[in-house]
Order: structure tokens, then sequence, then C-alpha cells
């Protein structure tokens, strides 16, 4: 510690543990990395993107976004790592210093969702099952007894989904 003229030790080191002192030192504190590839308004468009996709249930894996990252960099004539032009994506390690940075992602495992179950989900599907449903049961008047589930085959037809990066605090992840 780098004596003052005028000022005790006591004074000084009470000073810099004060919050006053610790909010213009905060002030200098450097935001990006000196070999970090993207700065700090590129890498707030991929973290919107990424929450984007994810909202509209087409997130993106760990894997897709080290794609994205290097294809970001190399349309913007960003300087970036010889490494990424030669796989064509970032690196594991880039990703894992993007999540550190960005605390509104994280990678997440989504719920499962059949490719038919997806499609099916729409209005006019949904109106026309219950129209014929109600037609069925109006012709041939169903008692509660003779209606059941016929479907037990027990067949999965949901595939397990990849990890993808989504925003934190999102209490269901979909991916169709």
């Amino acid at each position: 510690m780098v004596a003052v003229q005028g000022l005790s030790k006591s004074t000084i080191h009470r000073l810099l543990k004060s919050d006053s002192v610790s909010d213009v030192t905060r002030s200098f504190k450097k935001t990006c990395h000196n070999r970090q590839v993207f700065n700090e308004q590129e890498e707030c468009e991929l973290t919107n993107y990424l929450i984007v996709a994810q909202k509209l249930n087409h997130g993106l894996t760990p894997s897709d976004t080290r794609k994205l990252a290097y294809f970001f960099a190399k349309s913007n004539n960003i300087k970036m790592p010889s490494r990424w032009e030669v796989n064509e994506e970032a690196g594991k390690d880039w990703f894992s210093s993007f999540l550190r940075r960005n605390s509104r992602l994280s990678t997440r495992k989504p719920e499962r969702t059949s490719q038919a179950r997806a499609a099916a989900v729409n209005h006019v599907v949904i109106d026309k099952y219950f129209d014929d449903l109600y037609d069925l049961h109006e012709k041939h008047k169903f008692t509660d007894e003779e209606i059941f589930n016929t479907d037990e085959t027990n067949i999965p037809t949901v595939v397990d989904p990849q990890n993808i990066v989504a925003e934190k605090g999102v209490k269901a992840v979909i991916l169709w």
C-alpha cells in the first residue's frame, strides 16, 4: 500500500472498503477479456437471438450455438481464432465462457414432444377432431362404459431431446 501524505494507514484502508471508492473501482473494471472474440453488444445480440429461438420452440444445442457463433463472426468480419476456421465452429471453452458471461442463459433439457403431437396442435385439427367426435356420439349414442382408450401399444413415438441453450427462470422448455 502506498502511503499518502496526511492520511493514516487505517483511514486509507477504511476508504478503500467504503462503497464510494468501490463504485469508482468497479467502473474501471474491464468488461471483456483481451482474447475475447465478441464485444458486449455482439454477445448481447447472440443472447437475444438464442432466447427468441428458444421461445419459438426452436432452441439451439450447444454445438449449434458454437456453429452460429462462428458464422456470426465470419459474416461480420470479426477476428477469430484460427481453430474456429478449421472446425467451422467456436470452441467448447468459448461456449462455457459465453454462458458464464451471459447469466441469462443456461443449458436445459427440453420436454419431450413427438413430431406428430407437435404438428397436430393447431385449431383446425382440434376443431375437426371434436366435430367428428360429436357426430359419432350423436349417431351411436355411446354410454360412458362403451368409451375407452384402445391405444395400448406402448410404442414410444417420442425421441429423447438434446440439451438446448435456454433462458434461465423459464419453467417449461419445449423443443419441436
